[in-house]
């Protein structure tokens, strides 16, 4: 049968603390202003510095600790890994003793690359190497901002989230292997980050945050901002540059987290700051990858760093609106990601996070015109210059981490709760007004650069319209975007006058790619503008593309069976077919608009039953073009190139998949690129 796949995706990076024991100095800290937490008042009045600290094992190192049915480096053989070497091993480290009494541990792992489908990794300590806390599980985060490392080569590196470290001055971690085959994963190298987060309001708890039915702007006035939590900025910088540039593309997902971090909470700016510490130096960020988070008493902390240079005391947009931040891995530019601090695997939020989120996500579908129950098409950009853009359909637009990864977060007991916040979220709104329906539009969201024509009408009373066609592609420099369309000075969106047209023609150049989306709003003959906007997303290129869906444009024989068991599929779901016993095959046709030499691409979703022999062939007229072997069991949620051909207009391009094969082989999209 076919299988999900459990390992968590590489983590991108860009430096890394290196040595056994490595100390950021603490310098002074400031002392707590005494205001009340539901004004959002500073909570610091300078930036408190965490004090950061790392220690390594691998190779040899791991000769000091205990293993249970797992296999151990050799002597002389230092680069070795830990590898159980039956169903249930366990390794456990030597107690580690370290520098200072951290806060907070974050462990992460590197690994052979094979299947960490079992593998679970526990963490204790203690202040006096004696007497020790429980083992507490640390949880495989599966966020990221979309840099790409070159530094680890085939290993796989997984940041696992804060845990508590209850001021020990002594770590242990433990490994064990739940599961055993020839694919499962070896542990090369195991890393301790730990920290002091603590400033001198550490300790001290407050009172829930009342909720009361709050405006947007009374929201934004109650969050506590980055210089009230105590952000250092300085450690967004690297010999004086920042190491996030900023880009603002406007969302289309909300996206709800928990941080899989301790549920005990008694100074929850040290939980921010530690996180924010972890994400910018540990995990490589530059910054934290959440745009808000939220305290089990619903105190509201801004995230993500935005524009700079706003009017106001700070000088800097608070909780800027459009800024990309990194909190889910290949849907980050266009979503908002708020985090509630703590685990609700089987921990049930408090109502006062509860009532904070609620309000935080009308906050965010108020001011980007998104309609909270309501459903979309979402187009994910994972590598710089956007060649992995995949669609993800019927993607509910506020949704759960685990709705685009597979991750646990945001934990079981909060995803639970999404379709009621969904709908307190839209009655706290209210009636959302006059409305635009976009009725015309390029009749395939993947789109040869064309004039792009739309037309739509109105609902609820509507009679003017404004319009926007958002237009941007990712730039080779990471972590920015090249605006094309309806962007301004800053970044900022650009919209039409009001006007009583309902329809707009926009031409494109021949050599125009990337994401495009039409927005329309609507509002009334008073001036009353509705709450919620209209969209229609492209995406642009010279290229063609067809989907496992679309039945006038592929053909199948043997049988086929539909799957959405794996994340990581273009548009709704893919199909797959067992290991050879009858001959299975999938033809996809794709048209060809222009003569040319054209880059033949595929994507499927992974997974360790997949075929490392998946066999396409590509041809045109009944002549054989090309063909290529892959192996499924790596490369998913991608584009990947199996041939270049020449093609001509009125030869449409044919590529076939057979099932004879090692394993089970998957068909998804196939797409051709003009070069």
């Amino acid at each position: 049968m076919e299988q999900a796949r459990g390992q968590v995706g590489r983590r991108a990076f860009v430096r890394r603390l290196a040595g056994a024991a490595v100390a950021i100095g603490l310098g002074a800290l400031a002392q707590r202003r005494e205001t009340s937490i539901a004004r959002a008042q500073p909570v610091a009045e300078t930036p408190v510095q965490v004090r950061l600290g790392e220690v390594v094992q691998s190779g040899a190192d791991f000769r000091a600790g205990l293993a249970e049915r797992v296999q151990l480096p050799r002597a002389g053989g230092d680069g070795w890994s830990i590898a159980a070497e039956r169903v249930g091993g366990r390794f456990t480290s030597e107690p580690l003793p370290i520098d200072f009494a951290c806060s907070h541990v974050g462990v992460h792992w590197r690994t052979d690359g094979g299947s960490q489908r079992g593998l679970q990794v526990e963490l204790r300590s203690s202040r006096d190497g004696a007497t020790w806390t429980s083992w507490r599980q640390v949880q495989a985060e599966a966020h990221g901002s979309e840099r790409i490392s070159s530094e680890l080569g085939a290993e796989a590196e997984t940041f696992g989230a804060l845990v508590g470290g209850r001021l020990g001055r002594w770590l242990q971690y433990r490994v064990t292997f739940a599961e055993h085959g020839t694919d499962t994963a070896a542990v090369r190298r195991v890393a301790l980050t730990y920290l002091d987060a603590r400033g001198p309001s550490s300790g001290r708890t407050g009172p829930d945050v009342p909720s009361p039915a709050l405006g947007s702007k009374a929201f934004l006035g109650r969050v506590i901002t980055r210089e009230g939590w105590g952000a250092d900025e300085s450690i967004r910088f690297v010999d004086g540059e920042d190491q996030w540039p900023r880009a603002f593309v406007a969302p289309k997902l909300l996206v709800v987290h928990h941080t899989a971090t301790d549920n005990e909470q008694p100074d929850p700016a040290a939980e921010v700051r530690a996180i924010y510490t972890y994400h910018a130096i540990t995990q490589g960020f530059g910054d934290i990858g959440y745009h808000l988070l939220i305290d089990n008493r619903g105190q509201a902390y801004e995230g993500r760093r935005g524009r700079e240079g706003e009017p106001g005391p700070l000088d800097r947009e608070v909780l800027s609106r459009d800024v990309v931040a990194g909190h889910v891995f290949g849907y980050n530019y266009g979503s908002v990601g708020i985090a509630l601090l703590g685990t609700f695997t089987d921990a049930e939020p408090s109502e006062s996070a509860l009532q904070t989120l609620e309000e935080a996500l009308a906050f965010e579908a108020s001011r980007h015109g998104l309609d909270p129950t309501e459903r979309t098409a979402f187009l994910r950009a994972r590598s710089r210059g956007g060649e992995d853009a995949l669609w993800r359909d019927d993607l509910a637009q506020v949704c759960g981490h685990r709705d685009g990864v597979p991750t646990e977060c945001p934990g079981d007991r909060v995803y639970a709760r999404l379709p009621e916040l969904r709908a307190q979220v839209a009655a706290r709104l209210g009636p959302p007004g006059p409305r635009a329906r976009i009725v015309r539009g390029p009749e395939d969201r993947s789109v040869w650069p064309t004039d792009l024509v739309f037309g739509w009408d109105g609902l609820e009373g509507a009679v003017e319209f404004s319009t926007r066609l958002e237009g941007w592609r990712l730039s080779g420099e990471p972590d920015r975007i090249i605006p094309l369309s309806g962007y301004g000075p800053d970044e900022r969106p650009t919209w039409s006058p009001w006007s009583r047209e309902r329809a707009a023609s926009y031409p494109l150049a021949p050599d125009a790619h990337g994401s495009y989306t039409l927005h329309v709003r609507a509002r009334g003959p008073g001036g009353r503008e509705g709450l919620y906007a209209a969209r229609w997303p492209l995406f642009v290129d010279r290229h063609v593309l067809v989907d496992n869906a679309e039945g006038d444009r592929t053909a199948r024989q043997g049988s086929w069976q539909r799957s959405t068991n794996v994340l990581g599929f273009n548009a709704a779901d893919y199909e797959f077919s067992e290991p050879p016993g009858d001959l299975a095959a999938f033809a996809w046709t794709l048209d060809v608009l222009e003569d040319g030499t054209y880059r033949v691409l595929a994507c499927w979703t992974e997974g360790t039953d997949r075929a490392t022999n998946a066999r396409f062939t590509i041809s045109a007229v009944g002549q054989p073009l090309a063909a290529a072997e892959v192996n499924q069991r790596e490369g998913g949620g991608r584009w990947v190139e199996l041939a270049r051909v020449p093609l001509s207009v009125g030869s449409p391009c044919r590529v076939e998949l057979t099932n004879q094969a090692d394993g089970v082989v998957i068909a998804d999209t196939i797409r051709i690129v003009l070069i």
